[in-house]
């Protein structure tokens, strides 16, 4: 179904409606494994009328389609329905949940029925069981969550259970540990009055009680079940003050809500007692002076996610970090400098250095055992350099492969990539070839740049030559480095033109695509011999991009989840077919529907690459007939 909802999507309208038809024997099938209904069943839901009215032109289920399959009462169904579709589709759960005409009927209640799915959603929004008609769901979700959750919400979650299961249920939901102060005794004499469900909402605290956010964000927050890699929810501050001193939240729960403008100050600072790290390296509205802290300077990455947050979000200017924060190395090694304000300020810093030698062998010389700061640091290397060798203290040839150690080079590294290119090429000779290696590879320099470095620290020779000893080396990627050493750069132009021939070592393949600078080129032969074109480490992690799959890469088929989302999976942003995807396919199929339907049927099974594929579907498809 992925290979057909991708051709609805790359199709012209008129095509792409045209296969949805043919196929549609295929989306019936889908539609009935999803639901967990027989085929007659489904078929008869889809109906006989264009498909259009059931799949949309994205390969989704229409809301039409869900609200037919809602009102035919099947539990699997609407248990599917009420887990995947319903947060998307407004009414959905209502049109669910009035199917059920007896609640107490054994089908509803068997995994993976309705009731046992709207018991999974309680533990986010335990509110659903006001809209369900479960009683023993009200009552257990009630039981479980009334102490989570605030206390409006609280008396909605008995409102419920009273309305489902009378006097009884709020007797035996009094006894539970409500986290209330006299919510039992509300529900005991509810549970005494002639219509308890009426004299319970005739308690309830003014104001919204249900809004699924901000109870679904409490309920996270109580269950310390947080998303470190999400934005913390916005919540009221008041309330937060309110919820914390009636139960106080955990520690985990503190350093994600620290990440919110919203979080009222003495929860932060509560956070940083409880779980400091997680709160440095996510705070919104931390102090400066942390970064004074050793538990903060002597941790690099926690200092650089402090700085990162303090320096983006505009609570404290670089300019107070390089005056008073020590040891500047530290500091100039964790500094955002892709930000344009750091690189304003790093280059205002070392404008005093001018492009003297001296002074900037002075400054790596006393980078690493210097205990000030980073202005301090400039100034005593402006003094040290009358009297300082400019001959760059213990040289390092360059490596292979590259170490990118968070070191005094790191540090030296990012002050030079702020200069400008006059002071770097007057520089060149003077640093060591690690160094010069280091600024071709991180540092993007300009072509005049890259050429001094070269210049420099280059040794000549022709590309060819120096192949030529790796692929005869005993131990190729010893011989890389070897290589390196005396390039500096590696001549990527050669080694792609190398890599596919059967002579060249495979051993060295891999470490070359994962070395900084590699090109496309060589990525494709490496790729390409190693038939590594369905590798996670290869795709997943972005060493080949979707374009590269979709023009090179055998067998489509086990590349198509890896491209494409299923948009039959609720919730998901459907991903656009990539750029080569939509231009081969309206280069070799255009508006044919014969040749996109041939092109359907061998797509699963086809060895050659996606251009090769639509290639022999444009030419078998009028002289031999579709099957």
């Amino acid at each position: 179904m992925l290979a057909l909802s991708a051709a609805l999507r790359l199709a012209p309208p008129e095509v792409a409606e045209a296969l949805a038809e043919r196929f549609r024997a295929r989306w019936v099938h889908a539609f009935a494994d999803e639901f967990g209904l027989a085929y007659p069943v489904a078929d008869a839901l889809i109906g006989a009328e264009p498909l259009a009215a059931a799949v949309t032109s994205e390969g989704r289920w229409t809301a039409e389609l869900l609200a037919r399959t809602a009102a035919i009462a099947d539990p699997v169904a609407a248990a599917r329905l009420i887990r995947s579709y319903a947060w998307f589709f407004p009414g959905l759960t209502e049109q669910v949940f009035a199917s059920v005409t007896d609640p107490e009927d054994s089908r509803w209640h068997t995994r993976p029925g309705l009731a046992h799915e709207v018991r999974r959603i309680a533990r986010r929004d335990p509110v659903i069981v006001a809209r369900g008609p479960f009683a023993e769901v009200a009552l257990v979700v009630a039981e479980e969550n009334c102490a989570r959750v605030p206390y409006p919400t609280a008396v909605e979650l008995c409102v419920a259970v009273a309305e489902r299961g009378g006097a009884d249920a709020l007797r035996r939901l009094a006894g539970a540990q409500l986290g209330h102060v006299g919510l039992p005794e509300l529900l005991y004499a509810a549970a005494e009055s002639a219509a308890p469900a009426e004299k319970l909402a005739a308690c309830r605290p003014p104001g919204p009680q249900t809004d699924p956010t901000v109870i679904g964000a409490l309920m996270r927050l109580r269950l310390n079940s947080v998303n470190w890699s999400s934005k913390p929810p916005s919540l009221d501050p008041d309330l937060l003050r309110r919820e914390h001193a009636r139960t106080p939240f955990g520690g985990a729960a503190l350093a994600y809500l620290s990440g919110s403008p919203h979080c009222p100050p003495e929860l932060v600072e509560e956070a940083l007692r409880s779980e400091f790290d997680r709160t440095v390296a996510r705070g919104h509205d931390l102090p400066f002076e942390l970064v004074h802290e050793p538990k903060v300077n002597r941790r690099e990455h926690l200092l650089a996610r402090f700085l990162d947050r303090g320096i983006t979000s505009g609570r404290f200017a670089v300019e107070r970090v390089l005056v008073e924060a020590r040891p500047a190395r530290a500091m100039l090694i964790a500094l955002p400098v892709e930000e344009p304000s750091v690189r304003r300020a790093l280059a205002a810093l070392c404008a005093p250095l001018g492009a003297d030698p001296a002074a900037w062998v002075a400054v790596y010389r006393l980078l690493a055992d210097f205990s000030g700061t980073a202005r301090e640091l400039i100034a005593a290397a402006s003094a040290a350099a009358w009297t300082a060798p400019n001959r760059w203290p213990n040289p390092e040839p360059a490596v292979f492969p590259i170490e990118y150690r968070r070191d005094a080079r790191i540090a030296f590294l990012n002050l030079l990539r702020c200069v400008p290119e006059a002071v770097s090429i007057a520089l060149a000779p003077h640093l060591d070839q690690r160094a010069a290696q280091q600024l071709l590879l991180y540092a993007s320099p300009s072509a005049s740049v890259r050429g001094a470095l070269l210049a420099a620290h280059a040794a000549p020779g022709e590309p060819a030559e120096h192949l030529r000893v790796v692929r005869d080396a005993a131990e190729p990627v010893a011989a890389l480095g070897e290589l390196v050493r005396r390039c500096v750069v590696l001549p990527w132009e050669a080694l792609a033109e190398a890599a596919p021939h059967p002579d060249w070592p495979e051993a060295t393949l891999w470490p070359l695509v994962k070395h900084p600078g590699c090109p496309r080129d060589f990525v494709l032969a490496a790729c390409a011999r190693l038939d590594r074109w369905h590798d996670g480490e290869w795709v997943g992690r972005g060493v080949l991009a979707a374009d590269d799959v979709v023009r090179h890469a055998p067998h489509p088929a086990r590349a198509l989840s890896r491209l494409v989302r299923d948009p039959r999976v609720p919730g998901a942003r459907v991903a656009e077919p990539c750029d080569a995807a939509r231009a081969l396919t309206e280069r070799l199929l255009g508006d044919d529907i014969e040749a996109w339907t041939v092109a359907l049927h061998l797509f699963e099974t086809f060895t050659g690459t996606l251009p090769e594929l639509l290639e022999v579907a444009r030419a078998s498809a009028h002289h031999s007939p579709a099957s």
